[in-house]
């Protein structure tokens, strides 16, 4: 069964050919998160409930974000932006700028294309989302209790913001913060153990509904002839 988690991304025969804006985005988003031994003990079960009913209404989502990832004393060391599309539990994500790659799933397999590298990868999904902030919002139901425990709640300027806490050891990241506004997602963090943080600024795409990907099918990936697929 493929697995999504290793111990260094460059230790990967193919996470180490991808270029840095992808293998940032799946270092974050497709990383388990460890435990975090106050969890339980602080853990808010009334703004667990309230998450979970928020997150179990947005079945689709249309999204262009921003993505900034952040060293430890503060420092931006990747920009990109792109797309984000969600069917539960299918999803597409395209990065346009500054390299163009596409992450794909139809709830059982993931797919990654780099049109650079001229490579798809393939991997089966089965259990590498559970435990991770993808995980979060591809959940069919938006249960999130058996992995996370919200530690912190708050609503400011329109937004609800929740810090959650893992309950289940594994890999590097320390927590997730999500902030929603009334049925849609906001902001996503991740912050990692040596203080590296990844943040997604999310808004509703402009071309909701009329972009080409939701003309066809985009849980399907088209590659040119000739790419390179890689099974994970």
């Amino acid at each position: 069964m493929a697995q999504l988690v290793w111990s260094s991304i460059d230790d990967h025969p193919v996470l180490s050919r991808w270029s840095a804006t992808l293998r940032l985005f799946v270092r974050w988003l497709f990383v388990a998160i460890p435990l975090l031994p106050f969890s339980t003990a602080f853990a808010d079960a009334k703004a667990l409930d309230r998450i979970e009913a928020v997150l179990a209404a947005f079945d689709r989502l249309d999204l262009d974000f921003e993505q900034y990832v952040h060293g430890a004393e503060g420092e931006l060391v990747e920009f990109a932006t792109g797309r984000f599309l969600m069917e539960r539990p299918k999803f597409r994500w395209m990065v346009d700028d500054p390299y163009p790659q596409v992450i794909v799933s139809n709830g059982d397999w993931l797919k990654v294309y780099d049109p650079d590298l001229e490579q798809v990868t393939e991997s089966s999904l089965s259990e590498a989302l559970q435990g991770t902030p993808l995980g979060i919002l591809s959940r069919t139901d938006g249960r999130i209790r058996d992995e996370f425990d919200v530690l912190t709640h708050d609503s400011d300027k329109g937004a609800d913001y929740y810090m959650l806490a893992p309950r289940k050891p594994d890999s590097k990241a320390q927590r997730v913060e999500i902030w929603l506004k009334g049925r849609t997602l906001d902001r996503l963090d991740v912050t990692d153990e040596s203080g590296g943080r990844l943040r997604l600024q999310f808004k509703a795409s402009k071309d909701a509904g009329n972009h080409e990907p939701w003309k066809g099918n985009p849980w399907l990936l088209d590659v040119p002839p000739g790419t390179e697929v890689i099974q994970g």
